[in-house]
């Protein structure tokens, strides 16, 4: 990670395929999903930071409903204080039709 530390964040891909290249690394899917677990404790413990790893591919939608316009409001001040982004140098967009 220090390596590459201006090019960051980066994707478990990309460190995966450095690994591989320069330090004889086991290229296998076992491998890559063993990696992608230990980055993913790492990140957990506090070792690597959210923000130095992209989560590509994670695309979240949940739609939510409610039965009138009235309810809506309170709801989504209610949910206001829920609703989080990792940092990860990437716009974060919540849409509201």
């Amino acid at each position: 990670m220090a390596e590459y530390g201006a090019y960051l964040p980066l994707t478990v891909r990309q460190i995966f395929y450095r690994l591989v290249g320069a330090h004889g690394y086991e290229k296998t899917e076992a491998a890559y999903e063993r990696l992608g677990e230990e980055i993913a404790r790492a990140r957990r413990a506090g070792i690597i930071e959210f923000g130095a790893i992209r989560d590509d591919g994670s695309d979240w939608r949940m739609p939510f409903c409610w039965k009138n316009a009235g309810r809506f409001g309170p709801v989504l001040r209610r949910m206001g204080g829920r609703f989080h982004a990792r940092p990860s140098g990437r716009e974060v967009l919540i849409e509201v039709y």
